[in-house]
């Protein structure tokens, strides 16, 4: 039942994308918004938020909208994932798909700074189509921060090689990957 849910939260991220922020913010009312997730777009394109509501802390992202997201949805010569916490092994085969990384790096330290300052023990992360890849991202850069941590990605495309996936499992307890297989992605 969170799952669907939780598809109504991220609908809030298209909505501050495709109308404006202060939409984006009335439909945010019943939450205390710790603050916008921005793109290096050539806009400046809203890609998320960090919100908190009953304890929980929800970091919440979008899927592909501007044309300069899909051109770099198709950058997709794996690079080296930077923020390995484990041993040199696991650093030196993990890799990610560099256009997903791009828009992550984008914003990753104001959303760490949020994720901080909500002061929440319990996370929970969700992200539709591009959104979903980066709520990998996401897992395994606050996950030492936060002890309960649930996943909900939907329709994402793979973020980055197997190394990738066998260190998320390894990582992340609570993960829900919602599928579509009709969708192209």
């Amino acid at each position: 039942s969170h799952a669907i849910q939780y598809v109504d939260i991220i609908e809030i991220a298209y909505t501050a994308y495709k109308d404006s922020v202060e939409k984006a913010k009335e439909l945010l009312s019943s939450y205390e918004l710790m603050g916008f997730l921005y793109t290096n777009s050539l806009d400046g394109d809203v890609f998320g938020f960090v919100a908190n509501k009953d304890d929980i802390c929800y970091i919440v992202f979008r899927g592909t909208m501007g044309l300069d997201e899909w051109i770099n949805n198709f950058n997709a010569i794996p690079i080296l994932y930077p923020y390995v916490r484990q041993s040199w092994y696991w650093f030196r085969k993990t890799r990610v798909e560099p256009g997903f990384w791009l828009v992550y790096e984008s914003f990753r330290d104001a959303l760490i700074n949020f994720v901080k300052l909500s002061g929440n023990s319990k996370v929970r992360i969700l992200g539709h189509s591009l959104g979903g890849a980066i709520t990998s991202y996401t897992a395994l850069d606050v996950e030492g921060l936060i002890p309960d941590l649930q996943v909900y990605s939907y329709a994402s495309p793979r973020p980055g090689n197997k190394q990738f996936g066998k260190l998320f499992n390894k990582m992340i307890k609570s993960s829900f990957r919602i599928e579509n297989t009709q969708d192209i992605v």
